[in-house]
């Protein structure tokens, strides 16, 4: 395929091996970076909330490289190929809000039943980490982080490379429910598990609607900016 012809949410220029070696060293460098967290908590290096912070940021800042390594230096194609393209006004903003609407509802729906089955482990956390004992000046990083740098490394991680990655073997909805289930393992915490599931299943399928990672962006950014806010 002409790299020039390339349109995002189509079947991949770079090959499954790329896409596998990308979520293989994704997950090497998170298991590094939470061997030095675990160090540098032993050591009483920084405090608890600067160092989830550091961690999280230099994990965000892992994947945006893979996903440009992988997709855009070794295949030598432009952004446009991770999905930084412009959509129509009904894909940048009608859509996420439809699928911001649609994770809210589902979620609520999946806390009400466990809350229902008694199956308390599988419940969001109350307060996320980079929260506990956050200071003014943390807590505004907190949210450049969570709110911005987040969102836009995963959904290029996530949606960009891996989802188109996969769309040559597994297909549309294989490449969507699969980049959906790594998204949620992503976010490690059991209780997330079936939220962010849901969620990743919605981002899929608007990524391969609007072919654009800024209508993932969106609303993927004010997910996260009310969950932190209903946190705060």
């Amino acid at each position: 395929m002409d790299a020039q012809q390339y349109v995002a949410g189509s079947p991949a220029p770079w090959s499954g091996r790329d896409t596998l070696s990308g979520v293989g060293l994704a997950l090497a460098g998170a298991l590094v970076l939470l061997g030095v967290g675990a160090l540098a908590s032993r050591a009483g290096l920084l405090s608890d909330v600067a160092r989830t912070l550091v961690a999280v940021t230099l994990l965000e800042v892992l994947l945006l490289a893979v996903a440009w390594f992988f997709a855009v230096r070794k295949r030598r194609l432009s952004l446009r190929a991770l999905g930084f393209r412009t959509a129509g006004v009904g894909a940048q903003l009608g859509l996420p809000l439809l699928v911001l609407l649609a994770s809210i509802s589902l979620s609520g729906l999946v806390i009400l039943l466990v809350r229902t089955l008694g199956v308390e482990a599988l419940l969001p956390p109350d307060t996320p980490d980079l929260l506990r004992g956050a200071m003014p000046m943390q807590y505004a990083a907190v949210i450049g982080v969570v709110v911005f740098l987040a969102p836009l490394a995963e959904e290029v991680f996530f949606r960009g490379f891996v989802l188109q990655g996969l769309l040559h073997s597994l297909g549309p909805w294989g490449a969507v429910v699969a980049s959906a289930a790594l998204f949620s393992v992503s976010h490690g915490a059991i209780g997330l598990l079936i939220p962010t599931f849901v969620l990743g299943l919605l981002l899929g399928w608007l990524f391969l609607r609007a072919g654009s990672i800024w209508a993932c962006f969106t609303a993927h950014a004010f997910q996260n900016a009310l969950a932190l806010s209903l946190a705060r």
